[in-house]
């Protein structure tokens, strides 16, 4: 049993794609609860439910008597109050599913703490003792219920504050916390612990093959939050928050020379690319462009704002 817990925008999505990606090359079957629709777009499934229909507990079980067909359960039309008790209801089907068949293989519960919440009584949840090969995703390890976090023996800690997790995934597991200095990392990479056999290590992960649809649609025109491009320029004389790709492109439009330069010359535009709009090619062929144009702003600016424009606002 896997734990995967992390601050929002810390990369859990991200390291998510590119577990399911793992198990779609060897070819393993999962079946995944997907409570906020962010992977309706993943690719190799099939989605059950959506945010008008309910998800049909015998329609998911009969998609997953084929080994071959990996399924999302889109849950967005049930209530909060109400999936806990569907949440149930399916495991059961599932597991009933595995004894007879073999698979599902894998088992994951995005948003996890709305499904197995910490303040339902552990006896409410049917989750046997041997329960295993699941993964559950959660923004922090209070928020699920104890009844399956005595089954996650592995815990994967992502965002700003590993630290924290992890010393509160021990305190849950009534276990020692190793003695280690667990520093921060950067987006990309994770302290991985298996807490019955070795301290948390640190790793890097790479990055999906597929950026998942609505996290691509975010990067163009919805909210970044902290992941932002600031224009601050020499001296930090503005402050101009850019919170997604298309309003990066309206305020480099609009910002003076020296600014840009200035922000061109620390190859800031690429990091950006890479670490918060997770797009390795644009970061590439960005920096590129950082290298050989360093002190000329139009033809850089004109470069840059270019590649977006080919990547995020081409026609479908």
């Amino acid at each position: 049993g896997i734990l995967l817990a992390g601050t929002s925008s810390g990369g859990k999505t991200t390291l998510t794609a590119l577990f399911l990606e793992s198990l779609v090359a060897k070819k393993y079957q999962f079946c995944l609860i997907d409570p906020e629709g962010d992977y309706i777009e993943l690719p190799h499934s099939v989605v059950v439910g959506d945010a008008e229909h309910l998800p049909v507990i015998e329609e998911i079980i009969k998609l997953l008597e084929n080994p071959a067909q990996n399924v999302v359960v889109n849950t967005l039309s049930i209530p909060l109050q109400n999936r806990p008790e569907f949440y149930n209801s399916l495991l059961a089907a599932v597991l009933e599913l595995r004894k007879s068949l073999g698979h599902p293989h894998w088992l994951i519960f995005d948003e996890a703490h709305h499904l197995i919440p910490a303040e339902v009584e552990n006896s409410f949840f049917n989750i046997p003792q041997d329960f295993n090969n699941f993964m559950l995703i959660s923004t922090k390890p209070e928020l699920m219920n104890q009844s399956i976090l005595s089954n996650a023996d592995l815990i994967i800690a992502i965002g700003d504050e590993p630290d924290t997790i992890l010393t509160k995934y021990a305190e849950l597991k009534k276990i020692s916390m190793p003695d280690l200095l667990i520093k921060p990392l950067s987006i990309g990479e994770a302290w991985v612990w298996d807490s019955n056999n070795s301290a948390p290590f640190p790793i890097r992960c790479d990055r999906p093959e597929h950026l998942l649809q609505r996290h691509k649609k975010k990067y163009a025109t919805g909210d970044m939050k902290d992941r932002s491009f600031y224009f601050k320029g020499p001296g930090g004389k503005l402050n101009l928050k850019a919170n997604n790709l298309m309003m990066f492109i309206q305020m480099a439009e609009g910002i003076d020379d020296d600014t840009w330069i200035y922000h061109l010359q620390k190859k800031e535009y690429s990091n950006w690319f890479r670490n918060a709009v997770h797009d390795d090619e644009l970061a590439d062929l960005t920096r590129q462009v950082e290298e050989r144009t360093t002190a000329d702003p139009h033809t850089s600016k004109e470069a840059i704002l270019q590649l977006i424009k080919e990547r995020y606002t081409a026609p479908a």
